[in-house]
């Protein structure tokens, strides 16, 4: 039986899974020694947990938080789909610019950007250095770009003294060629997004039982202040790698070299091809198509794996071939599309939360009637997403042509 697989790239975040901070890394609270290329020649030592990864994207700025179960083989386990926002560093830029507007006025601002780039970014670079060292307490202090405090004196007429005391703002002083912002200023860049990260560790904390540990990598994670809130939070819930920026280019690293290490994860969508089935009376009217006096319900969503099931990298045999028909006779090649929703059970592709994510063209026989069988069965496991048709009647080698959205 001859059979093609054609390969869908899915575009997830938790691709790049840290594995460092499991594997001969050094904590801040406890060292915790593994086998590694990078570390250590030390014999391995088995560490069983259930923990949370929060990955802080750089420069992106998300939060993606997914929840693993490190086995006795060393391998992970997910345990709940990958979740998280935008509220990781990027949030902290959102309400520094928005105070930095309310100071020197959107449009000067907006100016400065496109005349002075450089100045600009040198800026959100001082920002970027302040967001990891600042820890809460004292003021957090900035350069202030001359060319901007310029600009907006010569746009308004007035200096920018004057400007903060019409405006009354509270907390904001320039001297010195810089910037300071009190500490309940400072505090208010952060927060919001520290309150927005908490929230969603306690969501998935409610869900999935005895937790162990919270482990933060990403660049963002370098930030003292976050380390200092999260600790006050979780207590010793918390555990911090030495090199949390690196972490994940390691867990990429050592993934690449194999990937069976995350030996199970939970399918975070519903995957299946759309196809027609028998008309039924309980069908909506408007599905309903006639072929050769026959009728049939169009758009219904076959599904081959349900949002929340465990797929193993390991076992992709246990997948299920399911069986379609061509839709016409004398059809040389017919087209597959490839659907992921965000419900458990949908039953047409046209659902909210319904999405078409590819398509693969399939070459058939030309010969063979509509009754004849077309094999189909979706693998998730790794970090693609394989669809493996074999044409029944034929047995001979399909051709697949994979288009992904």
């Amino acid at each position: 039986m001859c059979m093609v697989s054609c390969i869908i790239t899915l575009s997830c975040l938790f691709q790049l899974l840290v594995l460092y901070h499991f594997i001969c890394l050094t904590l801040r609270h406890i060292q915790i020694f593994f086998f590694s290329p990078y570390l250590s020649h030390r014999r391995p030592t088995l560490f069983h947990c259930k923990a949370f990864d929060i990955i802080f994207h750089d420069p992106g700025g998300t939060v993606d938080i997914t929840v693993h179960e490190v086995d006795t083989d060393g391998n992970l386990i997910e345990l709940h789909p990958p979740s998280g926002g935008d509220f990781g560093g990027t949030l902290v830029d959102a309400e520094f610019l928005k105070i930095v507007k309310t100071i020197f006025r959107e449009d000067v601002v907006e100016r400065f950007k496109q005349e002075h780039l450089h100045e600009y970014w040198q800026l959100m670079e001082d920002l970027e250095v302040k967001k990891k060292m600042y820890n809460g307490t004292g003021k957090l202090i900035l350069k202030n770009p001359p060319s901007l405090t310029e600009m907006f004196e010569n746009v308004t007429g007035t200096t920018i003294d004057d400007e903060i005391k019409t405006k009354n703002i509270k907390g904001v002083e320039f001297k010195q060629g810089k910037i300071f912002f009190s500490e309940a200023l400072g505090r208010s860049m952060f927060l919001k997004g520290f309150d927005k990260i908490c929230e969603a560790i306690e969501a998935v904390r409610n869900k999935v039982d005895d937790l162990n540990k919270v482990v933060m990598v990403g660049g963002f994670s370098e930030s003292q202040f976050l380390e200092l809130i999260m600790t006050e939070k979780f207590k010793d819930f918390i555990l911090t790698s030495k090199e949390p920026g690196k972490a994940v280019l390691h867990g990429a690293v050592m993934y690449g070299n194999k990937p069976t290490t995350i030996a199970t994860r939970i399918c975070p969508f519903t995957y299946g091809i759309a196809r027609m089935v028998k008309f039924k009376p309980e069908h909506p009217a408007e599905k309903r198509v006639t072929i050769d006096g026959k009728d049939y319900c169009d758009d219904t969503f076959n599904i081959h794996i349900r949002k929340g099931a465990k797929v193993s990298v390991n076992h992709k045999d246990d997948a299920k071939y399911h069986m379609y028909y061509r839709p016409t006779q004398n059809l040389a090649q017919t087209l597959l599309q490839v659907y992921a929703s965000e419900n458990t059970d949908p039953e047409f592709i046209g659902e909210e939360g319904c999405t078409r994510i590819g398509q693969a063209v399939v070459e058939l026989d030309p010969n063979s009637n509509m009754r004849s069988e077309i094999w189909i069965k979706l693998i998730f496991g790794g970090t693609e997403l394989e669809l493996v048709v074999k044409d029944g009647n034929s047995n001979k080698m399909t051709y697949a042509v994979f288009k992904l959205f």
